[in-house]
C-alpha cells in the first residue's frame, strides 16, 4: 500500500479528495439494494458529497463501474471504482490504460471549461483501497447499443444503420467534442462505439480517457507497421480498437500522431452509425481488401457504391 500511495503522490497532476467507505449503507438497505457491488456508501470527508451505491454497471480493467444515487443533490451518478493494489501491480505495463493519467486528463478538461459532448468529472475520491472517479450517469446507453438495437427507437435495424436525421446531431456532437479535445492538445486514442454514450435526451458524450495523451507526451517506442509488397500504411492514420485499429500495430514514437488516430477512428464510427456495419473487418490493408481500398486507394466511395448503400451528399463520401 505504501508503494501505491507513493506512486499516487508522485503523479502531481492528479488531485484526490479523501473518502470514507461505509458498509452497509442504511439508505441502500432501505431500498433493498445489495449484492453485485451495491449496498454501501462513499462519502467525501471534505464536502457534502454522499453517494449511495445501488448496483454494478460493468467491470473495468482496474475494478468496476457502479451506479449510485446522491441524496442531498439528487440524481444518479456513475462511479469508476479502481483498486489501488491493482493499479500498483500493473504499473509499467505500457499497453494498459493509465488510470492516474486519466484522472489528470479529466481534471484538466474540467479546469479548462469542459464541453457538453465530453464527459465531465464530478469528483475524484480515494480511500486506502480504491480511487473513485465520479461521473454523470448517462442513462441513454452506449452508441453501440443504439446502432445495434432498433428497439431503442433511434433507427432501423443494424444492417441499415441510423436514419441520417437521427444520426446528424450525434455526429455533430462527436465532431464538436473531438474538436474541443484536439483544441486543448488532447488525443483520445480509443474512439469507438463503446466509448461514446448518450443521455436520455440524446446528447452525445465522449468517455474513457485511459489511453488519452496530451501533445508532447509519449508512449513506449515501437516500430512502424509493414504490409505486403511495397505497401506501407503510416500508423499515424490508424486508430488504436477492433475495427477501429487498436493494438494491431506497434507504433514508432517519433512518427505516431494520435490526432490522426482519432480522425480515422471517428470516421469508422460515423460509417458504422450510418451503415450499421463496419467498412472492413481487419484494419490491415494486406489482409482485408476493403481496408486496402479505403486506406491505401482512398476508395471509400467505391465501397459504399459496391454495397449499394444510400447516403446523402452531406455525408461527404
Amino acid at each position: 500500500m505504501c508503494s501505491t500511495m507513493a506512486m499516487m503522490s508522485s503523479f502531481s497532476q492528479a488531485q484526490f479528495k479523501v473518502a470514507r467507505r461505509l458498509f452497509p449503507s442504511p439508505f441502500c438497505t432501505a431500498l433493498g439494494a445489495g449484492g453485485g457491488g451495491g449496498g454501501f456508501m462513499i462519502a467525501s470527508t471534505s464536502s457534502e458529497l454522499q453517494l449511495h451505491v445501488i448496483d454494478r454497471i460493468r467491470g473495468c480493467l482496474y475494478g468496476e463501474v457502479l451506479r449510485a444515487m446522491e441524496v442531498s443533490r439528487g440524481g444518479f451518478y456513475a462511479i469508476k471504482q479502481m483498486s489501488l493494489e491493482r493499479i500498483s501491480s500493473m504499473a509499467g505495463r505500457h499497453s494498459c490504460e493509465d488510470p492516474l493519467h486519466e484522472v489528470a486528463i479529466l481534471q484538466f478538461l474540467k479546469a479548462h471549461g469542459s464541453h457538453p459532448n465530453v464527459i465531465e468529472v464530478v469528483e475524484v475520491l480515494r480511500d486506502e483501497e480504491y480511487i473513485y472517479v465520479v461521473l454523470p450517469f448517462c442513462d441513454g446507453g452506449e452508441l453501440y447499443s443504439r446502432v445495434s438495437h432498433p428497439s431503442t427507437g433511434l433507427g432501423p435495424a443494424a444492417s441499415t444503420g441510423l436514419n441520417e436525421d437521427v444520426a446528424r446531431p450525434i455526429i455533430r456532437g462527436l465532431l464538436a467534442g473531438m474538436a474541443f479535445l484536439h483544441g486543448h492538445q488532447i488525443c483520445h486514442r480509443d474512439v469507438s462505439l463503446e466509448n461514446i454514450v448518450l443521455t436520455v435526451s440524446g446528447e452525445v458524450k465522449i468517455i474513457d480517457f485511459g489511453l488519452a495523451l496530451r501533445s508532447g507526451q509519449h508512449r513506449p517506442q515501437g516500430r512502424t507497421a509493414q504490409f505486403d509488397g511495397d505497401n506501407q500504411l503510416d500508423v499515424r492514420s490508424i486508430s488504436p480498437t477492433g475495427h477501429f485499429g487498436k493494438k494491431n500495430y506497434t507504433m514508432n514514437e517519433e512518427d505516431y500522431n494520435g490526432f490522426a488516430v482519432d480522425v480515422w477512428a471517428l470516421g469508422v464510427v460515423i460509417f458504422i452509425t450510418l451503415a450499421g456495419i463496419p467498412p472492413f473487418h481487419i484494419p490491415i490493408p494486406a489482409r482485408d481488401h476493403r481496408c486496402h481500398t479505403i486506406a491505401v486507394e482512398r476508395g471509400l466511395l467505391e465501397v459504399v457504391r459496391r454495397w449499394g448503400l444510400t447516403m446523402s451528399d452531406e455525408v461527404g463520401v
